[in-house]
């Protein structure tokens, strides 16, 4: 009879095993080793040497600068439009050097066109609770 740490162990073999076979199937890459774990090692290791190969380490780090740029780009208008219109007022806290922010809106949705590897765009939408930003 099996113990717990035997079907486990069996259970996650039989996990990696199922996505090194996807792997194996859906790349060029042939994994190997004599366990899962070095077969998984494995195909981590020419998925790194490709990426150098090709030199896709840079594009990526150029998108995901791009995704970010436009992100804070978007939100700061977006968060300077609402507070210019009076969605978003500032005041004074008494007896203090400092302001806060208030609003009666409890959310608010941005949607934007973001850049992806395959130089299309992506329509994405951030909910941002304005609870989680301080906001009363």
């Amino acid at each position: 009879m099996k113990n717990i740490q035997q079907i486990q162990k069996e259970a996650r073999s039989e996990s990696m095993n199922k996505w090194i076979g996807r792997l194996e199937s859906e790349t060029e890459f042939d994994a190997d080793g004599s366990s899962p774990t070095e077969r998984m090692e494995d195909i981590i290791a020419q998925i790194k040497a490709a990426m150098q190969q090709t030199g896709i380490e840079a594009p990526l780090n150029e998108l995901i600068e791009k995704a970010f740029e436009q992100g804070v780009q978007a939100g700061f208008a977006r968060a300077l439009s609402k507070f210019c219109k009076g969605a978003i007022k500032a005041r004074k806290v008494p007896n203090e050097d400092e302001w806060v922010l208030s609003t009666l809106s409890t959310q608010y949705q941005i949607t934007a066109k973001l850049p992806t590897a395959s130089n299309e765009d992506h329509r994405a939408t951030v909910r941002i609770k304005l609870a989680d930003h301080g906001f009363e």
